[in-house]
């Protein structure tokens, strides 16, 4: 490891794992002093976003599914106002 914290990957490793020059890279502890390191999938990027979300939702006051079922409702409302009823 360099002074920078940099981390050399050996070429013929790259290859072989299929790693790209600037491709972003996901390294998780799995022990004291091991870690492993891989190419983040779009189920990493869903779960970051979950996490977030979920983060967010435990400060709020309110349910945001049953807030976001309520504003549906009043779109729906609205619309049938201007629109007339939707038909099935």
């Amino acid at each position: 490891m360099s002074s920078k914290g940099q981390v050399v990957i050996p070429a013929r490793m790259r290859r072989a794992l299929g790693f790209k020059t600037g491709q972003a890279l996901t390294i998780r502890q799995t022990g004291p002093s091991t870690a492993t390191l891989s190419r983040p999938d779009q189920r990493d990027e869903i779960d970051d976003m979950l996490a977030r979300v979920r983060g967010y939702a435990a400060t709020q006051a309110s349910d945001p599914v049953e807030a976001l079922h309520r504003r549906r409702r009043r779109e729906r409302s609205l619309a049938d106002k201007k629109h007339g009823p939707r038909r099935p």
